[in-house]
């Protein structure tokens, strides 16, 4: 087994330990993902790479690319920090979609920005801006996540 997939399965039981039934795990083939209920965020294992997803925005981390420990990072951040939602729409077209964390000292990190090829760019763009609230209290894993995935070998983060 690969590291990003033990780290998979580390984040797994740690999130059913914590939300229960929220959890919702599948495997399809070599692939494994789970989804929390009445959340956008969404985590999947393949044989390659650690996926780590916010509706239709999404990252890749793998020990081949040398990102392993910021894709943990950013799953951990998913998890603690209100996300801010920021849509562009023109008439009645969605032009841009924007997700963003706000980190524990209140700046915004982006996550992704999504935004179709064609779009009518003549009409004049409003913007909608919704926040979803953290879906666990950073207290309540920071320390799991320290003992059980970060200690684990070789990622060191938080």
């Amino acid at each position: 087994m690969k590291l990003h997939q033990k780290k998979f399965n580390l984040i797994k039981n740690l999130l059913i330990s914590k939300l229960g039934e929220r959890v919702n795990f599948s495997e399809e083939y070599d692939n494994k993902t789970l989804e929390i209920e009445d959340s956008e965020f969404w985590l999947t294992a393949n044989k390659t790479e650690l996926i780590v997803g916010y509706g239709i925005n999404h990252s890749h981390y793998s020990e081949d690319y040398d990102n392993l420990d910021s894709g943990i990072e950013e799953v951990f951040n998913l998890l603690t920090c209100k996300i801010r939602i920021t849509r562009e729409i023109r008439g009645s077209y969605m032009t841009k979609i924007t997700v963003d964390m706000e980190l524990p000292d209140g700046t915004f990190s982006p996550l992704s920005s999504s935004r179709p090829l064609l779009y009518p760019f003549w009409k004049k763009p409003t913007t909608e801006i919704t926040f979803i609230e953290k879906i666990i209290n950073r207290e309540e894993i920071e320390e799991d996540v320290f003992d059980e995935i970060c200690k684990s070998e070789k990622t060191s983060i938080i």
